[in-house]
């Protein structure tokens, strides 16, 4: 079975996360995602603001109803800052005959790209997949890429999160079962 990455915080998972993991389904014809929560993204200076536990949660309820959307808690399991090259290591293990899976990046990620942890290794090991975020690509750093043609929704987790410490309606940019789990728990609050 083909399959693409698809990591992240997902503090919390929302409708754009899960927009683009299906429009990849539909444009490249993998058969699964994988998403793989970070316990510690090397993109971002902040840690989470749920717990990794919570965030996992929130990700099962959210493509509960989607057996071609698969976790893999690899991440979470090995603490610290995750790399994408180790994890695109473990999941080519994992899954042996499965050669160059997708890996599915922002358009907000590529003006560093070149940066990241063995990235020519990198580059060989996937096929990078370029979500619409920001609207640019810094193609001199990401190299050979297909472009993901989703229409960028306007929702970020950041933003999700601001909502809900201001208090303000956030009901409709996250799955129905992740709004009730933020709601009843009182994350991000």
């Amino acid at each position: 079975m083909s399959y693409a990455i698809f990591g992240g915080s997902f503090d919390p998972v929302h409708l754009g996360h899960l927009f683009i993991a299906d429009e990849v389904l539909h444009a490249f014809g993998y058969d699964r995602v994988i998403f793989v929560p970070a316990y510690r993204s090397p993109h971002k200076d902040d840690r989470p603001s749920a717990g990794e536990e919570d965030r996992l949660v929130m990700l099962q309820a959210a493509i509960a109803d989607r057996p071609e959307f698969t976790i893999d808690e690899f991440e979470l399991e090995q603490r610290g800052v995750s790399y994408t090259i180790g994890t695109v290591q473990y999941l080519l293990d994992r899954y042996p005959d499965e050669p160059n899976p997708g890996l599915i990046i922002g358009d907000d990620l590529t003006h560093n790209f070149s940066q990241w942890r063995e990235v020519k290794k990198l580059q060989q090991l996937v096929d990078i997949l370029v979500a619409y975020r920001e609207g640019a690509i810094d193609t001199g750093q990401v190299g050979r890429y297909k472009r993901i043609d989703n229409a960028p929704l306007p929702v970020s987790s950041s933003e999700v999160r601001a909502r809900i410490r201001s208090g303000r309606n956030f009901r409709y940019l996250v799955p129905d079962a992740v709004h009730a789990m933020i709601t009843a728990q009182s994350l991000y609050r």
